[in-house]
């Protein structure tokens, strides 16, 4: 059996023609097995060459600012265009949308992921930080290859240097990139991949040349296989790489998994609230294979050259869907997909696992240290609903001299689920600072879970400040669609789950297949559909338990200050640290797919 022919579920029929639209839908959620079979079926597009323009590393009259440490290649055919950049002496960024119809639209503006607005002043940052000075020079050695390299030069006037670290070998016909540098061995070692470089110019050559200390050699650190690159209109994007024989790969963010390394499988980034992490494939934690809550498509390759120092990372930095195939299809290949907007792929060289996360964490931002206390044992349970049953728990601890540093205090702390709010009656939570106050003197640190989703039920005994001023300042996610035209209207709206390892739909029409709330809810879908009313949802923990709500729109800046306002209150009253729980946003079954 094909290794992709892994069977669709029993429940994956449609039985109306609302649910068979949807299957329809290009946007919607596939799992990574049906998603590399779907994509090799299809008519896409696939790069045989590429040329390169000088006159498109230009915006006018001007350099374009991307091409000042890289250079945009032209695919032939007008297939458009892909961004070859260095975006540290040995961290490159291979850039490419499939919409970018001129050179100019590859802008220098980074994601939010990285540090700084754009990678110029990224690099100006970090060479500062760094005391390092270095540049890209593009060489022509034959008629074959462009090559990139970065050349770290030396600020002695006197005496300048310079060093050739890391070359990027960019094969003309087939397109084809190959990374290359000088490696260290650590003692005995097997045989390398030798690369030659090709220069009849002794000049030429001499600019070309890596320096080789003893004990090192030029080796190829990475290299995509011929023509690697391959699209699905303007939507799927699909990279392949060499997957050394040798190489062993760890980290992959939050995934499941049984062992550190992972080989031969196939991994969904897609953030996801998948209670008990069984949801799309049914194997539970075990699976690598399973989306869990948040994305970090980022591994470490190791021993692709045994017994010498080389480390390759990667990071993709794409904030959508994104699939790996780690060599299942194919064990001579890794292949990178990025299902919407732009691939942007980078890849991190080094000697060692700390070099490496240095490289990464100056570019997306190194973590603060975290106070001793989150490193001790907290417990969290759902269903302290009182103040009464967590100062039980928190007693319990200290009768049995169980060390406790950290209670969490579920969203049972809230006033009938509101966010921000705390449920201050005589029977629940009455006098929270007082509470906080005492836990803290026994050595407990609390924190709450703040859900991203605003209740919108009316609060006639107690004002909910933050449901009012979002609706006042028009903050949260509006109700306006992008209309799919095989299904227009309201009454042919379906949404589109996963649960068990079976896909199935719930019709947001039916009351039946929307959360049953207490106090129950009249939503009628219709009422709000593309409206341009804020969005209506709402959270379902089960049992009746959640509420219906609406979304702060975190894009907007202004709504992010104002959200980070919202904490104030919990704070005042003692609270010390914050669980951000669920997925953005946070939605039951029957308002939108996958939750969300």
């Amino acid at each position: 059996m094909n290794v992709l022919d892994t069977p669709r579920p029993t429940s994956d029929s449609t039985k109306t023609d609302a649910e068979y639209w949807k299957t329809q839908d290009p946007y919607i959620f596939q799992p990574a097995h049906w998603f590399f079979k779907d994509f090799a079926g299809r008519n896409t597009t696939q790069p045989q060459s590429v040329s390169l323009n000088p006159d498109d590393q230009r915006v006018g009259n001007e350099p374009n600012p991307v091409s000042s440490h890289g250079r945009i290649f032209r695919f032939n055919d007008n297939l458009g265009f892909i961004l070859v950049q260095f975006m540290r002496p040995q961290v490159w960024r291979v850039r490419f949308q499939s919409t970018n119809k001129s050179p100019t639209d590859f802008g220098d503006y980074n994601t939010r992921t990285i540090v700084q607005n754009t990678l110029t002043r990224t690099i100006e940052v970090l060479d500062a930080a760094e005391q390092v000075s270095w540049h890209v020079e593009l060489k022509e050695p034959c008629e074959k290859y462009y090559v990139l390299q970065s050349v770290v030069t030396s600020k002695n006037k006197e005496n300048p240097s310079r060093k050739v670290l890391v070359q990027l070998w960019i094969h003309r016909d087939p397109f084809k990139i190959t990374a290359v540098r000088a490696i260290k061995a650590q003692g005995a070692y097997t045989q390398l991949p030798s690369f030659v470089p090709v220069a009849t110019d002794p000049v030429l050559a001499k600019d070309l040349s890596i320096e080789t200390p003893p004990g090192s050699r030029l080796a190829i650190i990475w290299q995509t296989k011929d023509r690697p690159l391959q699209w699905l209109g303007d939507t799927a994007t699909v990279l392949a790489v060499e997957k050394p024989l040798n190489a062993k790969y760890t980290g992959f963010g939050e995934q499941g998994g049984r062992t550190m390394f992972k080989d031969k499988v196939l991994m969904n980034y897609f953030n996801f609230d998948n209670m008990r992490y069984n949801n799309v494939y049914g194997d539970g934690p075990y699976s690598e294979s399973e989306p869990l809550y948040h994305s970090e498509p980022y591994w470490i390759e190791m021993n692709a050259h045994p017994g010498a120092q080389s480390l390759l990372a990667t990071f993709v930095d794409n904030y959508s869907d994104v699939k790996v195939d780690l060599g299942l299809v194919d064990s001579t290949q890794l292949r990178v997909a990025t299902r919407f907007n732009s691939f942007q792929c980078i890849l991190i060289a080094g000697d060692e696992v700390a070099q490496i996360i240095r490289s990464y964490t100056s570019l997306i931002g190194r973590p603060q240290l975290k106070p001793r206390f989150v490193l001790g044992y907290h417990q969290g349970c759902y269903g302290y609903d009182t103040r009464a049953k967590v100062q039980e728990a928190v007693d319990k601890y200290r009768a049995y001299q169980i060390p406790l540093d950290g209670m969490h205090i579920d969203v049972d702390m809230q006033r009938d689920y509101r966010t921000f709010t705390i449920d201050t009656a005589d029977d629940k939570f009455p006098n929270p600072d007082e509470m906080f106050k005492k836990l803290r003197r026994q050595g407990v640190k609390c924190g709450t879970n703040i859900t991203p989703v605003i209740s919108c039920r009316p609060s006639p005994d107690k004002p909910y400040t933050t449901l009012d001023e979002g609706l006042k300042n028009n903050y949260f996610v509006l109700d306006l669609r992008d209309i799919d035209p095989s299904a227009p209207t309201a009454e042919q709206q379906v949404s589109l789950n996963f649960g068990g390892g079976n896909r199935y739909f719930k019709n947001p029409n039916r009351s039946d297949h929307l959360p049953c709330y207490d106090p129950s809810d009249d939503y009628r879908l219709r009422d709000f559909f593309n409206t341009g009313k804020p969005f209506r949802g709402g959270v379902d923990y089960g049992d009746s338990r959640g509420a219906p709500g609406h979304y702060p729109n975190l894009n907007r800046k202004e709504v992010r200050v104002w959200w980070g306002k919202q904490y104030k209150y919990l704070f005042d009253m003692g609270l010390e640290f914050v669980w951000q729980d669920m997925t953005s946003p946070c939605m039951a079954e029957g308002f939108g797919d996958m939750k969300s």
